[in-house]
Order: C-alpha cells, then sequence, then structure tokens
C-alpha cells in the first residue's frame, strides 16, 4: 500500500518535473522572439531618427543638391544620376 503511494507520487513528481521544463523551454523561446523583435524595432527607429535628423540639420535642402551640379535643382540631379548609371 505504501509503495503504492510512493509509485504514485514519483508518477506526479515526473510529470511535474516534465511541465517545468516545459514551461521553462517557452519562457526562453519568447525571449528570443521579443529579443529580436526589440532588435528590429531599434532599427527601424534609428533609421528614421537619423533620417529625420539629417534632413533637418540640412541648412538648406535645394542648395545642398544644386551645389553638386551648378545650375540643376534635386530633381534634375537624381535623373542625371539614374542616367548615368544606366551607361
Amino acid at each position: 500500500m505504501i509503495l503504492d503511494y510512493c509509485r504514485e507520487l514519483f508518477d506526479i513528481l515526473e510529470n511535474l518535473e516534465g511541465l517545468l521544463k516545459g514551461s521553462e523551454d517557452l519562457r526562453e523561446d519568447y525571449r528570443k522572439k521579443i529579443s529580436a523583435q526589440i532588435a528590429r524595432q531599434a532599427s527601424i527607429l534609428d533609421i528614421f531618427i537619423s533620417i529625420g535628423m539629417i534632413v533637418y540639420f540640412m541648412p538648406d535642402k535645394t542648395v545642398f543638391f544644386s551645389n553638386l551640379v551648378p545650375g540643376t535643382g534635386p530633381v534634375d540631379l537624381f535623373f542625371r544620376i539614374g542616367k548615368s548609371t544606366k551607361n
């Protein structure tokens, strides 16, 4: 009779151990997914902040591009660059 209770207790403890291991595995998977998502969101935010700072601190947007090729605006310069890379 006591031996049966000990076997039952042993089976319950084995089941509990399996559940705890499964819980730890789920927690680790969740941690990995969240870390990857945080890294991805940080990269996207970094890109937007960088672009915003470049645009904000650029003295005069049209003068910056027209100084590269005098007499042209940014749109003309863009199309000239596109044509020169095709050749």
